[in-house]
């Protein structure tokens, strides 16, 4: 329609167009190498899958499966319950974080000491469990640090922390999976346990590459718990030599199977808890990485090989 037929007075409607800021490649990369809120919809979901073990836990008590320690079915229903009302309710992130921290670590620091539902971490002793309980925390958390934080020089530090923590439940496994006094299951997880301590190390590659570290925390996480339910030929043997511990011990292999679902619940929250704890605390100084050492590096083949071609053009 021409402009010229309309009042004088009337005014042309020009939309304005809102322009945005470009998005800088770097900045896509620096929000990948070091992410504000990691695992923020992971942690409620483990927060949950927490809840429903420590359920599990109650109901197995009170039908008389279990550890046989006083306030199982009281402590697990209570846990049930703050794992819940954690993973359900609204919460800041870093509160969601120390909840998972301490719920976790609450019933493994229990276990430790042949109490509550986890009965059955304590069995071989105080320092073998609390060995056992830094190796399938700590060096999860650590290596879920460094594949999340790759670019970051001071998670290859904290990795290196949480390896010297892991090292005596290390040692420990080698022993164990040495003895020829032991069931060959046992065996078999205590070597399995050591060895997927040592995939750790992987963490120490290059800033280009994640290294599978959150792949080999969840192999960590999975095999600890796994060496707990392979414990019970062993421990229904001692307890037939031991009169003593037929009040702590376990009905059969179930209590085991409960206990092995509980610490791989209770490992994994405790682990994440740990790692969005370290992600609140360094998250700030890992963007302050420059992200462009992050990109591989060239293959030296190619570059000889294209070298080659120019000298001879």
């Amino acid at each position: 329609m021409s402009t010229t037929s309309l009042p004088a007075n009337a005014r042309r409607s020009a939309s304005r167009l809102s322009v945005r800021p470009p998005i800088l490649a770097s900045d896509i990369l620096r929000e990948e190498v070091a992410p504000r809120a990691p695992a923020r919809t992971t942690i409620r979901v483990w927060l949950a899958a927490f809840a429903g073990a420590c359920a599990l836990s109650a109901v197995a008590a009170h039908l008389g499966f279990g550890p046989h320690t006083s306030r199982v079915f009281e402590g697990s229903l209570l846990t049930a319950a703050i794992a819940a009302v954690g993973a359900a309710v609204p919460a800041p992130y870093m509160v969601r974080a120390i909840v998972a921290v301490l719920a976790g670590s609450a019933l493994l620091g229990l276990g430790a000491l042949e109490r509550g539902p986890l009965a059955p971490l304590g069995h071989q002793g105080v320092t073998h469990a609390i060995s056992a309980l830094a190796l399938t925390t700590l060096l999860p958390a650590a290596l879920l640090f460094r594949a999340r934080f790759r670019a970051f020089r001071a998670a290859r530090i904290v990795l290196t922390v949480a390896l010297a923590c892991a090292l005596p439940a290390v040692v420990l496994g080698v022993l164990g999976a040495l003895d020829a006094s032991a069931p060959l299951p046992v065996r078999i997880a205590d070597g399995a346990v050591a060895a997927a301590a040592l995939t750790g190390l992987l963490g120490y590659m290059g800033a280009e590459t994640s290294a599978g570290c959150d792949r080999w925390a969840a192999l960590i996480l999975v095999l600890g718990s796994l060496r707990v339910a392979v414990q019970a030929p062993q421990l229904l043997g001692a307890i037939a030599e031991r009169s003593s511990l037929a009040a702590d011990a376990t009905d059969g292999a179930w209590g085991y199977v409960i206990a092995a679902i509980l610490t791989l619940a209770a490992t994994t929250i405790a682990a994440f808890g740990l790692f969005q704890i370290l992600a609140i605390a360094l998250g700030s100084r890992a963007r302050t990485v420059d992200v462009h050492q992050i990109a591989a590096k060239p293959d030296r083949g190619r570059e000889e090989e294209s070298a080659g071609d120019r000298d001879e053009g």
